[in-house]
């Protein structure tokens, strides 16, 4: 069986098995072997980064300084290990965290 078959079966167990909500990496991609999570605030901010917004727009729709977002943005590029946009947003689309559309 591929990993990514694997991984599929394992996100579908997941809520059957009352894991939470959280969205965890898939440890069988690259830096997924933290099994960190993802905040709220940093899927937020990462919806908000897929569909093109820079960091001061981001700031503004989600009532927080652009610093705040900044920094946001380190931590989901090293739960992610990635080290641009685009990247978190492949991956995320990937893992499943948002959607491929």
């Amino acid at each position: 069986m591929s990993n990514g078959k694997i991984a599929l079966l394992v996100s579908a167990l997941l809520p059957e098995l009352g894991a939470p909500e959280a969205l965890h990496l898939n440890a069988l991609e690259p830096g997924g072997a933290k099994a960190q999570r993802l905040s709220g605030r940093e899927r937020d901010i990462l919806h908000l980064i897929a569909q093109g917004r820079v960091d001061r727009e981001i700031a503004q729709t989600l009532a927080i300084s652009p610093t705040t977002v900044k920094s946001h943005v380190g931590k989901i590029f090293t739960k992610l290990s990635v080290q641009k946009r685009a990247h978190a947003v492949s991956r995320a689309k990937r893992l499943g965290l948002i959607d491929a559309s």
